[in-house]
């Protein structure tokens, strides 16, 4: 059995999160990097028990795509959330949009 202090530190995923309201970012953007199973189950509009698309999340909110474990060990893969074009550069520019500033990585 493996306690909570043996586990392994969970993996974060750096995202630009929205400020305002959760669907749009009309205060901005400010980099913040929770654990996957928090960008998962909290941020993403992603449906975390089918592993689709929902519409429980931020819908604002940039994220890369990643690889995580489901709660039964399986492999499965987060597609990105306002991952085009303009997403990607403004979490290239830190989440401010400045393509001068290097990856919030």
């Amino acid at each position: 059995m493996t306690s909570a202090a043996q586990a392994a530190p969970a993996e974060h995923v750096t995202i630009c999160h929205a400020t305002g309201t959760p669907d749009t970012a009309g205060n901005g953007y400010v980099v913040i990097s929770p654990s996957k199973n928090g960008v998962i189950k909290g941020h993403a509009n992603w449906d975390f028990k089918n592993h689709v698309v929902g519409d429980n999340g931020h819908a604002a909110d940039i994220i890369p795509p990643f690889d995580y474990e489901d709660n039964k060990g399986v492999a499965r893969s987060f597609p990105g959330q306002n991952w085009d074009t303009e997403g990607q550069t403004i979490w290239r520019g830190g989440c401010t949009g400045d393509t001068s500033v290097s990856a919030p990585i």
